[in-house]
Formats: structure tokens, sequence, C-alpha cells
């Protein structure tokens, strides 16, 4: 007697996507840095979908993309009357004069829809540097978590920030 047994493994990918990254990976005390949010709902619903970004401490909020405001500590944009599943908000903080090299601004992301209770989170880090480093360089990946199978998109940004020009 013989018998044949089948298995099947399934990854779902999860409904609601979430990254998040900064403009650059170190930042100057005053100087404004930008941040942004790239979200995705994969659900067969999208009512109630609330998109919330945390204002790092040490910074002051100064402005945000597609109608976010300030709420306490953190950027909100509703997203339940949009017809659109997936897209990009950016919020802009001013990193505070007194801040000391070494600081880190962290600030974290949610993005959530509360017909079923879906949830994504996201994190982005940033050290201030009192003296500015000569090259920065920008790392993003997305989507952000990644499951099994699925490509993986990085994007890299080298910037100048001094006045004096870099070779090589």
């Amino acid at each position: 007697l013989q018998q044949q047994h089948t298995v099947v493994v399934s990854e779902d990918t999860p409904p609601l996507q979430l990254a998040m990254s900064a403009e650059r990976s170190r930042v100057a005390p005053g100087d404004r840095l930008t941040y942004r949010l790239r979200y995705s709902n994969l659900s067969a619903t999208f009512a109630g979908d609330d998109l919330r970004a945390r204002v790092p401490a040490g910074t002051s909020f100064v402005s945000a993309s597609g109608g976010g405001v300030l709420v306490g500590d953190e950027v909100r944009w509703s997203l339940s009357d949009s017809v659109q599943t997936d897209g990009i908000r950016e919020f802009i903080v001013q990193a505070g004069a007194g801040l000391t090299d070494g600081t880190l601004l962290r600030s974290d992301a949610s993005f959530s829809e509360t017909a079923n209770g879906d949830q994504a989170r996201a994190e982005a880090v940033v050290a201030v540097l009192g003296t500015p480093a000569p090259l920065q360089l920008a790392i993003a990946a997305v989507p952000d978590p990644v499951q099994d199978g699925t490509p993986l998109t990085f994007t890299l940004t080298v910037s100048n920030p001094g006045a004096v020009a870099r070779n090589n």
C-alpha cells in the first residue's frame, strides 16, 4: 500500500506595504530634512486607510505633502477618500540648532487599514553631524518588508553638500 501526500505552502503577500526613507543619512544642526513614505494597499478594500509618521525628537515640523497635518508629534494623512491604493507622501522637519554631533533622529511610521485591522510599519534614522561629511550616501529599499521571490529595488543617492568639488 502506497500513500501520497501533497503539501501546499503559500506565502501571502502582506496586504499593506510601507517603506520610509530620509533624503540623506546625515544632517547638520539647523538644516531641513525630508522624509519620504511609500505606501501600497494590495487588499480588496481601502476604506479607512490611515498613514502616520512621528516627527523625530529634536526637530520641528515644517510641512507635509498630500494634506498631511501635524497632530501632537505625528504627521497624519487620511487616505480614506482616495481611490488610489498606493502613493508617496513626504514631510519636512528642521533639525534643532542645539543638536550635538552623533545625535540620532529616529522617525517611525505606520500604515493602517481600519476595515480589517491590517498594519505595516517602517522606520528611518538620520545622524546629526556637526561638521559636514565631504560626501553623503542615502540608501532606500522598496518594498519593505519584502517577501520571498519578490524583487527588491535599492536606490543609492550620492550628494556633495560642500562647496569643494569631489572626484572619485
